[in-house]
């Protein structure tokens, strides 16, 4: 997100821009974690305590979903989803200032859709705001 759209004084945001001033964003990763289940939905912060500092591309949280239904005869089938979130996503959701509940109903989708690969959650007409 832009500097020049956050919710601060406009004055504020001209700093940050001409690089005058700083701020830091910080999370409990078990508290966060905490938020999402009772949220519904089954998360674990997966990172120990004494890791020291984040590397790219670690995985700092698991959400899981799991759903069944009827195969064949007496058979049931059972489908399990991890999506896993990175020090990416977590920058993300962090630095982009996103409403909790917003982020909570992306990873719900992700995790019932049947979207493959490398999700990357936006809000609709995203892409109208930025170009």
């Amino acid at each position: 997100m832009p500097f020049a759209a956050y919710p601060l004084h406009p004055v504020a945001c001209a700093r940050l821009i001409g690089d005058l001033a700083v701020f830091t964003v910080e999370t409990s990763g078990p508290a966060l974690a905490e938020f999402l289940s009772e949220a519904g939905l089954d998360a674990e912060w997966v990172r120990g305590p004494a890791a020291g500092e984040v590397a790219a591309g670690e995985v700092v949280m698991e959400l899981n979903s799991t759903s069944s239904g009827p195969m064949y005869g007496s058979l049931r089938a059972e489908l399990t989803r991890t999506l896993q979130i990175r020090r990416s996503g977590l920058d993300r959701y962090l630095i982009e200032m996103v409403h909790e509940d917003t982020w909570i109903e992306g990873a719900r989708y992700l995790l019932s859709s049947d979207i493959e690969g490398r999700p990357w959650t936006t809000y609709r007409g995203e892409d109208q705001v930025w170009f």
